[in-house]
């Protein structure tokens, strides 16, 4: 399921970004409560494999990397 939502965050368009970013967040909290050890590394390995993915195919850039940036550390 990340992959498809860093697919939709990936589009160069700020609007989007703006609006599916705090979904990572959101899914990372769930992930963490629901977990009987309050552990993400499951929800955090899928979501690097897949954001190393589709860097390498040459998707997102500086504005995303910025824009990820700036709302995770805000939530």
């Amino acid at each position: 399921m990340v992959g498809s939502f860093l697919q939709v965050a990936l589009i160069d368009d700020d609007v989007v970004r703006e609006m599916v970013i705090p979904i990572f967040f959101d899914m990372l909290e769930c992930e963490f409560y629901s977990s009987p050890h309050r552990d993400i590394c499951r929800f955090a390995n899928e979501m690097i494999v897949q954001l190393d993915c589709l860097v390498d195919e040459d998707r997102g850039g500086q504005q995303f990397k910025a824009q990820l940036h700036r709302i995770m550390m805000d939530r």
